[in-house]
Order: C-alpha cells, then sequence, then structure tokens
C-alpha cells in the first residue's frame, strides 16, 4: 500500500511539473505575440475612426501611458479630438478656456473633474495631470495641431442635487448621457481617441449583442450600433496574463491584437474573475476576450494604488465636500471614498 501511495505521489510531482512545463511555453508563446504598445496603437489610430482605450481606476501606469501617447507630435498629425469620462460638461468652457492657454487657475480647473458624477474615482493626481501636459503641449503647436478634449458626462450641477436618489437617476442614465453628447460632438468622418472606464470600452461582438437590447449595451458598443468605427482597448490588469507575461520579458509598454493571439480565444473571467458580474448581466458570463474588445495594453505587472496624493489630502475644502456629497449618496460611494481617506498617507 505504502508503494502505491508513493507512485501515485511521484505520478502527481510528474503531472505537475508537466503542467507548469505546458504554461511556460504558453506563456512564452503569448509574450512573442506582443508588439511595441505606442506604436501599434498609432496604426490603430490611422486604420479606425475612433479608438477607445480602457482606463483601469487606481492604476496609475494606464492614464501615464495615455498621457504620453497624446503628447506625442505623432498623436495630433493623425488625431486632434479626445473624449473622456472623467469630467462634468458642465465646466467644457473652463477646459476650452485652459487647454488653449487662457488664463485658469489650478484651483479653478479642478472643478472639472472634482465635480463629475463619479468625483470619487477621479481622485487620483493622473487625470488633473492629464489636462495639464495636453495644455503644455498645445502652447507648443500651431492652431491646426492643437488637442481638444470633449468632456462626455452630461452637465449638472451639484447644487441642485438634493438626495441621494436625484444622483441615483443621473447615474443611472450616464451611458445614455455619454453616448448623446459624444454623437453631438463627433462628427461622422471625425477622429478621436476616446478615454473612458474599461468596462465602457468593451465591443461585443454580433453574438453577444444580439441578446441585448442597445441601451444595455456597454458605451462603446452602442456607438457602433450608430455607425462610428471603434477599435477596442483593454487595459491588461489581469493579474495571471501579467504574471505570464512578466515572466517571459514581454515587451513593456506592449500590446497584444486579439485577432492574432492565443489569448483572445480564452475564457475572460477565468483570466479575470472581477469582471464575472459584469458579463453576467450582458448575459455572456463564459465570453471569449476576443468577444469583448479588440487590442490588450500590456504595461509590466502593475498594481492598483489606492493612497491619495498629498495635494488631494491637504486641499481640506475639497475633502469637506467631498464628504458631505458621498453622505448624501451613501452605499458603496460613500464606502468607497471613506476607504480611500483612511488610506495611509503617501
Amino acid at each position: 500500500m505504502r508503494k502505491i501511495l508513493q507512485i501515485m505521489m511521484l505520478m502527481g510531482v510528474l503531472g505537475n511539473i508537466n503542467v507548469n512545463a505546458e504554461t511556460q511555453k504558453t506563456a512564452a508563446s503569448i509574450a512573442q505575440q506582443v508588439k511595441p504598445g505606442m506604436s501599434e496603437i498609432f496604426t490603430k489610430l490611422e486604420e479606425h475612426q475612433v479608438v477607445a482605450i480602457g482606463d483601469a481606476h487606481f492604476y496609475p501606469e494606464v492614464m501615464g501611458f495615455i498621457t504620453g501617447l497624446v503628447t506625442q507630435p505623432e498623436f495630433s498629425q493623425q488625431v486632434r479630438h479626445i473624449i473622456v469620462e472623467f469630467g462634468n460638461s458642465q465646466h467644457q468652457a473652463l477646459l476650452d478656456r485652459y487647454l488653449m492657454g487662457g488664463e485658469v487657475s489650478d484651483q479653478e480647473i479642478k472643478q472639472v473633474w472634482q465635480d463629475a458624477l463619479y468625483f470619487t474615482a477621479w481622485t487620483p493626481k493622473v487625470y488633473g495631470d492629464f489636462f495639464k501636459h495636453i495644455r503644455d503641449y498645445n502652447l507648443q503647436q500651431d492652431s491646426d495641431q492643437k488637442i481638444t478634449i470633449t468632456l462626455a458626462e452630461a452637465a449638472f450641477d451639484w447644487q441642485q442635487l438634493y438626495s441621494g436618489q436625484a444622483w441615483q437617476q443621473l447615474a443611472k442614465n450616464k451611458v445614455s448621457g455619454y453616448v448623446n453628447r459624444i454623437r453631438s460632438r463627433l462628427a461622422k468622418d471625425e477622429k478621436a481617441l476616446m478615454v473612458f472606464g474599461a468596462f465602457h470600452t468593451l465591443s461585443l461582438s454580433d453574438e453577444i449583442a444580439t441578446n441585448l437590447a442597445v441601451a444595455r449595451r456597454p458605451l462603446v458598443s452602442q456607438l457602433e450600433e450608430y455607425g462610428y468605427d471603434v477599435y477596442a482597448i483593454w487595459p491588461l490588469i489581469q493579474p495571471t496574463l501579467m504574471t505570464e507575461l512578466s515572466s517571459q520579458g514581454a515587451i513593456i509598454p506592449g500590446f497584444i491584437d486579439m485577432q492574432e493571439s492565443m489569448i483572445g480565444e480564452r475564457v475572460f473571467v477565468e483570466d479575470f474573475a472581477k469582471a464575472k458580474g459584469a458579463l453576467q448581466a450582458m448575459q455572456a458570463p463564459n465570453a471569449r476576450t476576443k468577444e469583448l474588445f479588440d487590442g490588450l495594453l500590456y504595461l509590466g505587472d502593475i498594481q492598483a494604488d489606492y493612497a491619495l496624493d498629498e495635494s488631494v489630502l491637504n486641499d481640506q475644502a475639497f475633502i469637506d465636500k467631498a464628504t458631505e456629497r458621498v453622505r448624501m449618496i451613501g452605499g458603496r460611494v460613500e464606502a468607497k471614498f471613506m476607504e480611500l481617506l483612511a488610506q495611509p498617507k503617501p
């Protein structure tokens, strides 16, 4: 009996060795499919009317990459219109003036993202830096090379919100607001870059999309229904995939086209369990990766950073205003903001 157990244990060890070897082989094959990220995205911008890059909240490397991308001269040679989620269009005129070099103080421009519906998600410094770097870039450009930004969120005034229910109604209608604003600001033949939370940038396959009413589809899928040609890019934050690629020394920043990679055949939730609820709501719990987006942006083995920047923590007026707002909203928004405030100081 003891010999049988020993044999079984040995077989288990050998099995694990074979599995690990196969995993390494697969990871090496995937790593070879990674292409230089910035140049590949410039190619997609040339080939498509709109490129949508998903933002991963509290992963600063993602917005850092996007900021670097849009301040390259090659970007404005192709695209001069960016559409973003992180700003209340009530302040569109203020942002326009700021980006063109007008006299706007640092405190004034903060209203753009601090007055947004989900302002708690935009507390990291990278969002303000995004606007600032584009302003600085524009100051060095001729008028025909300056970049404009559309704030996609429907305009509203916090002073007119008197209850959590009123906020919830705005939140419920936010995607339809994005669609209406984009359609009013983006001509059918105009190129643009979109930067939105990653789940807004899902481009559902026809098989999945046909099972959903248009209004229930993600933002990019709705825009495609209206005839826009959108190439959707997901920011790679799936732990398993990041580990596989980093172990093989994949190019950083890197890009992987889902139609050319074996990753496209993988069931998405097996790599990213956090997507389970969202995909169930889309009636696509077992969707393959290539059925959800077109490309992957790989920035290395990155981690979420929830520590608020010192400039936010020292802005007591904002902290007081934000605390009052989240207490009115309640629920997860309040809980998340209080967690942010409780994070160790940077």
